[in-house]
C-alpha cells in the first residue's frame, strides 16, 4: 500500500489554514484509496462468482451422484439377498 503522502511533522508544523488544506488533502487521498479498493474488490467478484458458481454445481452433482449410488446400493444388496433366499 502506498505512503500517507503528508508527514506527521508538516502537519504539526503547518498554521491554521495549512492544517485544514492538508486534512482536506489526506481526506480526498483516502476516499481515492477507497475507490481503488472497491473498484478491486468488484473486479475480484466477477471472478470469484465464475468460482463459486462452480461450486454450488459441483455440490448439487455430488449429492444427486450420492443418491443414486444409494439407491443402487440398497437395490444390489436387496437383489443379493432375495437370490440367496431363492438359492435355499
Amino acid at each position: 500500500m502506498s505512503k500517507q503522502p503528508i508527514e506527521k511533522q508538516t502537519f504539526i508544523d503547518a498554521d491554521a489554514k495549512t492544517t485544514k488544506a492538508l486534512t482536506f488533502d489526506m481526506l480526498e487521498y483516502q476516499c481515492d484509496l477507497l475507490e481503488k479498493l472497491q473498484q478491486c474488490h468488484e473486479d475480484h467478484m466477477a471472478a470469484c462468482n465464475k468460482r463459486f458458481e462452480k461450486l454450488e454445481a459441483k455440490r448439487k452433482r455430488d449429492t444427486a451422484t450420492s443418491a443414486v449410488s444409494g439407491f443402487l446400493g440398497g437395490f444390489v444388496a436387496m437383489a443379493v439377498y432375495w437370490f440367496k433366499n431363492w438359492l435355499k
